[in-house]
């Protein structure tokens, strides 16, 4: 029921190209492949930036010989965490500015105190003009407005202070940390210091413990560098405890405790006969209203050069299907390759983040968010991104496909789904680049550093049956793998 297209070697022939013959704009049935759109906004015919003080927008003709006053009309939209507040055409349209020059036009609205806030400016054809119909967008500009609290409010929300009168009980089953609230048991394993369990109510959420992650399929972009990567072990490596010890407070019983509970672990990221690759100090916050705040520092091993990532990966239940986040959208963006996007608040399916690019690799990550939510029917899960500093936001991807089995196949449509959503989040992920044919990636986009540190917040969920997720189940019955 799937297209199958080959490349270079498929046909037993000798001399190829690998799957180079696919690295072009369009997919085979001419689909616009996500490096066309990239393209065609990075090509838009105007340029945007915005004085806040002065309240100007500033525009800039890039045309070499056409003034846009006749053919391009400009809209202006401002959103705050993703949803419009403030929109319209510019008035009177559009000034003449002669090409490669600047022409400024007043711009006034009103500043939100608090929330993600951007200044989106939209580029139309207002008549058919060579061959290109009207109505077409030419592309977009989009311009950070600052705010006083600048995270998203959901965002803010997951991080604010305990104000729940809560309580939760701790107590050692064996190698286990166990954390009992109202509606909620985790389970930590001492010997890894890792979440084996998430469980609310009845319900388990992870199909497998929650572990770092410093791998991914290799992109063709990556070849060079993969090499490098699989004889250092990043692609199989284990995570394991040295101490797991409970900070207590003075004067507070173990048992049943308003308070939050952290446990300070020492831990490290090695692979079979090499010396470890991060050694880690991670303080893990459990608050009683089921909150769970990881505070990560790592160090790492000064003969490891780069990383394709460092984050977080969780094997979530398979009915976990829907997605919501704030952040860099709808398709996919990385550090390096996101002039198609916009920050905007999206949902869709686990399903519909995949990019099913012909040869299976890394895909469909989203850069630049404040948190995502994956749910399912009675189970849901929201990650935020844990600091104050709003700088500091994170990419995430959701898969029913491994990065073992993106690595393995060589065709799409030989992938199967593992029976988990796979949710990757990452403090940093490496760029695209254009190594397989181009310069090394640059040190701003790849994963070179050698100290890092990190906090998500991670918040398990009931959820509660709804007419929507009845019709989002119905939907998953229906949904391609």
């Amino acid at each position: 029921g799937k297209a199958m297209y080959w490349y270079g070697g498929d046909h037993g022939e000798l001399q190829h190209d690998g799957n180079f013959c696919l690295d072009g704009l369009v997919y085979p049935d001419r689909t616009p492949h996500t490096g066309l759109m990239e393209y065609k906004n990075i090509h838009r015919p105007l340029r945007a930036m915005y004085d806040l003080d002065r309240q100007v927008l500033t525009l800039e003709n890039y045309l070499d010989f056409t003034d846009p006053a006749e053919i391009i009309r400009c809209e202006w939209t401002l959103t705050l965490d993703g949803m419009p507040i403030d929109d319209e055409p510019l008035v009177d349209g559009l000034p003449s500015i002669m090409p490669h020059s600047k022409t400024e036009i007043p711009l006034i609205f009103t500043v939100p105190d608090r929330g993600r806030c951007f200044l989106t400016i939209n580029y139309f054809l207002i008549k058919e003009w060579c061959c290109l119909p009207a109505g077409l967008e030419l592309g977009f500009d989009e311009i950070r407005i600052p705010t006083t609290e600048p995270r998203s409010l959901k965002a803010a929300n997951l991080l604010a202070p305990l104000n729940s009168k809560t309580t939760m009980n701790v107590r050692e089953k064996g190698d286990l940390l166990i954390f009992e609230g109202e509606d909620f048991s985790y389970e930590l394993d001492t010997l890894s210091g890792l979440f084996v369990s998430f469980k609310q109510g009845e319900n388990e959420i992870l199909n497998q413990p929650v572990d770092f992650n410093l791998w991914r399929a290799p992109t063709d972009n990556d070849a060079p560098l993969a090499y490098q990567w699989k004889w250092e072990r990043l692609d199989h490596t284990v995570t394991r405890a040295y101490e797991v010890k409970q900070i207590d407070l003075p004067g507070m019983d173990r048992e049943d405790r308003c308070v939050p509970v952290t446990v300070s672990i020492s831990q490290s990221v090695a692979a079979m006969s090499v010396q470890p690759i991060l050694r880690i100090s991670n303080k893990t916050t459990v608050f009683p209203d089921g909150r769970i705040l990881l505070d990560i520092k790592a160090v790492k091993d000064l003969e490891i050069e780069t990383l394709p990532r460092i984050g977080l990966r969780l094997f979530l239940n398979e009915d976990m299907k829907q997605v919501s986040y704030y952040g860099m959208g709808p398709g996919e963006t990385y550090i390096d390759k996101h002039h198609s996007g916009h920050h905007g608040y999206f949902e869709g399916t686990v399903a519909s983040m995949h990019e099913d690019y012909i040869r299976p690799q890394e895909n469909g990550s989203h850069f630049d968010c404040d948190y995502v939510s994956v749910t399912g029917r009675e189970t849901g899960l929201t990650v935020a991104c844990g600091d104050t500093d709003s700088d500091h936001t994170f990419s995430f991807n959701a898969s029913v496909f491994t990065q073992e089995e993106l690595e393995l196949k060589r065709h799409n449509y030989e992938l199967e789904p593992c029976g988990s959503t796979v949710l990757c989040i990452d403090h940093q992920l490496a760029g695209i680049g254009s190594k397989s044919c181009g310069p090394d990636l640059m040190p701003e986009y790849s994963v070179c550093s050698d100290e890092y540190h990190f906090r998500f917040m991670i918040k398990p969920e009931t959820v509660h049956d709804t007419a929507d997720n009845k019709q989002i189940e119905m939907e998953g019955q229906n949904e391609p793998e």
